[in-house]
């Protein structure tokens, strides 16, 4: 079945410091039980620990803003992407 919606994250520096404060965040929350979530890696070559529920792309180079986010959504799966 497909996803509503697909909650997109897209990740390259700072994320030790940022991500786990902000998946947390959106774990707190309601969200319909069919949502997905995904992580894209902008080719950051650490790698990345998340919750169970996340499912992490990896980018093999950082492609910038724009690309990455076009990455997110050529990923996703729901039929709204936030």
């Amino acid at each position: 079945m497909k996803p509503s919606l697909t909650i997109a994250i897209l990740t390259f520096t700072k994320w030790r410091e940022l991500l786990p404060d902000c998946l947390a965040s959106i774990d707190q929350q309601w969200t319909p039980d069919e949502t997905e979530r995904l992580i894209v890696n902008n080719g950051n070559p650490e790698f990345l620990e998340v919750p169970d529920g996340w499912r992490v792309m990896k980018l093999i180079e950082n492609r910038g803003q724009i690309p990455g986010l076009n990455a997110c959504f050529d990923r996703a799966n729901g039929e709204y992407v936030l």
